[in-house]
């Protein structure tokens, strides 16, 4: 039941008639969200509902089991550390059982026919279930937190149901905390004005940038990337940029959509996206882009493997504390996203892009204000430094998407061959197709890069939903009319979810 489907339409308003209705009943709402979650999450596969459920209660009793206080053995370090791999193993093991049996069955069929054994079980496709990679590390950070004693455990089954499996962010993120939601599924959650509006406004963005922008750039990329040896080397070059703004709008568009379904149900959840095209390093760019997996990467892997290596008191050991942590953490990042060997060297390269900047680059946060940039500096002179300032910043943020769009490339294609034949021919060569591609990449992302581009001035991701009442009326009508005369009639899956 994709968001962008009538069948989601539906299913919304009539759950959402009867979550109104049982508002200042939080239990009987947190029954009425937990059924419907199921339900929808049923809709994709009812089989799917059995992994769901059974994480959903092998974590109520881990992380019950790490929060006993007794004299007894179960609340010693190694137990609790115990039952924590216990916990781990049974959710990112279902994960890697079905996202990655594939991956190993050809090795395990060669081994198997020569130790002589049976192989029929190995010959089973498996359906990887929907949103599996998303709620399985939504589940892990619980057991995480809960073993880093940084949360208390629920007692409250319905509640830690309702933290793995809330539909809106089932399938596709964003990965949130325990400390963030949960507290938010037992207090009374009552709507405002500020809440509904907002909430529709990330809804009309959402999809907005779906049904008009990355539908119809992927339109263009599958054009080109699918019979790639037939087109000019801009062709190529257009194809790429079709598919890194295909992917932002795709992935941002369905956090939009969750964030704005949460809204109107009075739930928070945390923003996803912020400006990640802006970036102007490595670090920057993680720090934007999919940030609710960035924090969990970060968290659970980065600042332990650093923490480990800081230890080290050799020199070697100190330049493995600098390398290895952001090799590793990228990697498992681009693991994560698929068992291809592009997945993997797109997280390498990353990877590698962020120990660069480290090394090579003077990498510092974000500019703060001119006078803290510029201290000391008046009339002619601090202007001329804001110019150079700004300068250099935009000189950083088109060095930074220029390999930002290199990455996705390696993202997108299927083969090393594919690969190398755009590396080797994306120039200036112009086809018959090279204005047509050219103005529908145009056409499709012009809106987007104008909003962006504006939030970005205004430093406000809000800056639209901050109109006049009248003027949003006719930006959202403009957006409701695009949608119909510019979306695809039929519209693709989310790309994230396919994750």
């Amino acid at each position: 039941m994709p968001f962008n489907s009538l069948d989601f339409g539906l299913f919304f308003l009539i759950f959402y008639g009867v979550y109104l209705i049982l508002q200042k009943q939080t239990r009987l709402q947190n029954v009425w969200l937990l059924a419907a979650s199921y339900v929808f999450y049923a809709f994709w596969d009812w089989r799917f509902l059995f992994v769901l459920i059974g994480i959903t209660g092998l974590n109520y009793i881990i992380g019950l089991s790490l929060a006993v206080k007794t004299s007894g053995w179960i609340s010693r370090p190694p137990a609790r550390r115990i039952l924590l791999a216990v916990g781990l193993l049974g959710n990112l093991g279902t994960l890697v059982f079905f996202k990655y049996l594939d991956f190993f069955k050809a090795g395990l069929l060669h081994l198997t026919e020569r130790l002589g054994l049976p192989s029929d079980l190995l010959l089973v496709d498996l359906i990887l279930p929907v949103g599996l990679s998303f709620y399985a590390l939504q589940a892990s950070s619980y057991l995480l937190d809960v073993h880093g004693r940084r949360i208390q455990p629920t007692r409250n089954l319905l509640e830690l149901a309702l933290f793995i499996g809330f539909f809106p962010q089932l399938l596709a993120g964003p990965i949130e905390r325990a400390g963030r939601m949960l507290p938010q599924f037992h207090q009374p959650r009552l709507l405002t004005p500020d809440t509904v509006s907002t909430g529709i406004y990330l809804l009309l963005s959402g999809f907005f940038k779906k049904l008009v922008v990355a539908d119809n750039l992927g339109v263009i990329a599958n054009q080109v990337f699918d019979n790639y040896a037939s087109y000019s080397g801009v062709d190529l070059l257009i194809a790429g940029l079709a598919f890194t703004f295909q992917l932002f709008a795709d992935f941002s568009a369905y956090s939009d959509i969750a964030r704005g379904l949460a809204r109107l149900m009075g739930i928070e959840l945390i923003v996803n996206f912020r400006l990640p095209y802006f970036s102007t390093s490595p670090s920057d760019f993680w720090a934007r882009w999919h940030i609710s997996l960035s924090e969990w990467l970060r968290d659970y892997i980065f600042f332990p493997l650093r923490r480990a290596f800081l230890r080290a008191k050799s020199r070697s050991g100190r330049l493995a504390g600098l390398l290895a942590p952001p090799l590793l953490t990228m990697l498992v990042s681009g693991i994560w996203h698929g068992t291809g060997w592009n997945f993997i060297l797109w997280g390498l390269y990353h990877g590698i892009l962020m120990v660069l900047y480290q090394v090579l680059v003077r990498e510092r946060p974000a500019p703060g204000t001119i006078a803290a940039e510029m201290p000391g500096q008046v009339g002619v002179r601090k202007w001329a430094s804001v110019l150079l300032l700004g300068l250099r910043t935009t000189g950083r943020i088109l060095i930074m998407f220029t390999l930002i769009w290199l990455g996705w490339l390696i993202f997108r294609v299927e083969t090393p061959e594919q690969l190398g034949y755009f590396l080797t021919h994306i120039s200036l060569a112009t086809s018959p197709a090279s204005v047509s591609l050219w103005a529908n990449l145009v056409l499709f992302s012009f809106p987007l890069l104008v909003v962006q581009i504006l939030q970005q001035v205004k430093g406000d991701l809000w800056v639209l939903a901050r109109l006049p009442v009248g003027l949003r009326i006719v930006l959202y009508g403009a957006a409701l009319a695009l949608m119909v005369i510019l979306g695809v009639r039929q519209s693709s899956e989310f790309i994230y979810v396919q994750f």
